[in-house]
């Protein structure tokens, strides 16, 4: 799974997934292992559900629990590729302290 959401990073696609009961759409930016070994996808949820609140908004989705992932052009919503504002991107935080190494990333994403 990590491989194929590295690719969707190196290719600007969207990718689709359950998590958390419930089916999220993203925009994923960057994969990334935590001190404690967990892998993480950080990216834009711009469809689905979710019960933390509104869309777009960036996420991070802990890679041991998404389930039935596949990549797509782009999510089948109001939040289409073109609604990702800017500042969305910019709500990544680098220096979280809470990961140590990138897996791969878009293009100014690292630590």
């Amino acid at each position: 799974m990590e491989e194929q959401i590295c690719d969707a990073i190196k290719d600007d696609e969207f990718l689709k997934f359950e998590y958390g009961g419930h089916q999220r759409e993203i925009k994923p930016f960057i994969v990334l292992r935590s001190q404690e070994g967990k892998i993480s996808v950080g990216g834009v949820q711009v469809g689905g559900t979710s019960e933390s609140g509104s869309m777009p908004f960036w996420r991070t989705f802990n890679l041991e629990a998404i389930n039935s992932v596949e990549v797509t052009e782009g999510p089948n919503s109001v939040h289409g590729s073109d609604k990702i504002m800017p500042d969305t991107e910019d709500m990544y935080n680098p220096t979280d302290d809470r990961y140590e190494e990138v897996i791969c990333a878009k293009d100014g994403f690292e630590l």
